[in-house]
């Protein structure tokens, strides 16, 4: 889940409700059918509703559905991010482009010839989602997936996007081989064209998830 702070006003929390529902409800047992993981949004009201300072109390938004959901790929969208400009004037919201329920890929193949794109919204806006890809190709390594893409603004001025990629030798053109996931970034000033995707993260073994936290007193 993540979360930010608008204009003082009202926190808002925003997460996907799992690959267990066919369209992302609330319900006691999985539907049937097939479908997508949707995205929704929580958020804490104005100040004549609730205690606009308090992230603990909050009131679901859109009556509990989704808010924000994906018609590109594989129509799936999980990890979702809010990121706010620095200048104060936009927020985004960057998630993965992946759709696991009703088996349409299992989890070894969505890390082996998963989707290379990461799903965009300009939430200042709410713009129609965008597509842009993460990479395909690091030097001699090919991409199998863009897992739980996230972006933080350093002192470069630019967003500097991260997720997590498995890496396959040119030559393993079907991915088939052994890899592990490794985390990725490149650098943007308007999530539309980023920087070519270099390895930020590799310890030799497993990484993902990966999350930045700016400390003031450092």
């Amino acid at each position: 889940m993540s979360n930010l702070q608008a204009t003082g006003s009202f926190y808002g929390f925003i997460y996907f409700k799992g690959e267990g529902l066919s369209n992302g409800k609330f319900n006691q047992a999985p539907e049937t059918g097939s479908g997508p993981s949707k995205t929704a949004v929580v958020v804490t009201p104005a100040p004549t509703v609730s205690n606009t300072n308090s992230p603990v109390s909050r009131n679901v938004v859109n009556g509990g559905r989704p808010v924000l959901t994906s018609t590109f790929r594989t129509e799936g969208l999980r990890d979702p991010f809010i990121i706010r400009d620095p200048s104060g004037s936009k927020f985004y919201v960057i998630a993965m482009d992946l759709k696991i329920f009703g088996g349409a890929v299992s989890w070894d193949q969505a890390g082996r010839q998963g989707s290379l794109s990461l799903v965009i919204w300009d939430l200042k806006t709410w713009s129609a989602q965008r597509l842009v890809k993460g990479f395909s190709r690091h030097g001699t390594h090919t991409a199998g997936m863009t897992w739980a893409p996230e972006a933080w603004d350093p002192t470069i001025k630019k967003f500097v996007m991260y997720w997590t990629s498995n890496l396959y030798a040119v030559s393993d053109t079907i991915h088939t081989g052994t890899t592990y996931p490794h985390i990725m970034f490149a650098t943007t000033t308007n999530f539309v064209t980023l920087s070519t995707a270099q390895v930020w993260i590799d310890p030799g073994v497993s990484i993902i998830d990966t999350i930045v936290a700016f400390d003031p007193l450092q």
